[in-house]
């Protein structure tokens, strides 16, 4: 999985291109931790596909920390339909743009 992070005047968008699998979580855990936000937080997920279940709950988890740790100040965009009813699982399922 590939992780882009770029900033502009309003937000910082994390976009995702690949696969997601066990070990690309680990670095997607590491370059949140590494973030310093002050302004809204977008994840793009329309490039990102996903591979059995793998990682996936770590990858939710840490999204659902980020989410608490800003408030409510991230927004979810590209979600597919089948990780759109994990994501709906969890409290941040009222950040996915449609």
């Amino acid at each position: 999985m590939k992780i882009d992070i770029n900033t502009t005047s309003e937000s910082v968008v994390v976009s995702f291109t690949g696969f997601l699998d066990f070990e690309s979580v680990g670095q997607f855990s590491e370059a949140m931790s590494k973030l310093k936000l002050s302004q809204k937080l977008v994840f793009d997920f329309k490039d990102l596909e996903f591979v059995g279940s793998s990682g996936i709950t770590s990858f939710i988890d840490t999204i659902d920390k980020v989410y608490q740790k800003h408030e409510g100040q991230i927004k979810l965009a590209g979600v597919g339909s089948d990780f759109k009813k994990i994501i709906e699982q969890y409290n941040c399922s009222q950040s996915i743009e449609e």
